[in-house]
């Protein structure tokens, strides 16, 4: 599978869930292109339950768990799950660092 299929698989993907539309762009363009997030994604992404809860405003608590599933079942592995995978992924510039290759 191409990048841009890819992509709008992606996209799609998290579609399914109901979340935040800031932090559904937010999310969107740190997995296309690297871009950094604020410390509520940070955290989600980072598997900090405790940084995440704690900077989540009111809108983005009440669909965490939609967040965290949309995340885990679309995005790719490498871009979550520890600080030093999100660096990577940043420097790496997202997905724009795979041609054609499925990143999952």
């Amino acid at each position: 599978m191409d990048i841009v299929a890819y992509k709008n698989r992606f996209i799609k993907g998290i579609d399914k869930y109901d979340i935040p539309p800031m932090t559904r762009e937010a999310l969107i363009a740190y997995v296309l292109t690297g871009r950094p997030v604020g410390s509520f994604l940070q955290a989600v992404l980072s598997n900090n339950l405790f940084g995440a809860v704690s900077q989540a405003d009111q809108n983005n608590q009440e669909h965490l768990i939609e967040l965290v599933r949309a995340i885990y079942n679309n995005a790719p592995m490498d871009c979550c799950g520890s600080e030093e995978k999100i660096e990577k992924w940043r420097k790496h510039r997202g997905m724009e660092q795979f041609k054609n290759e499925d990143p999952r």
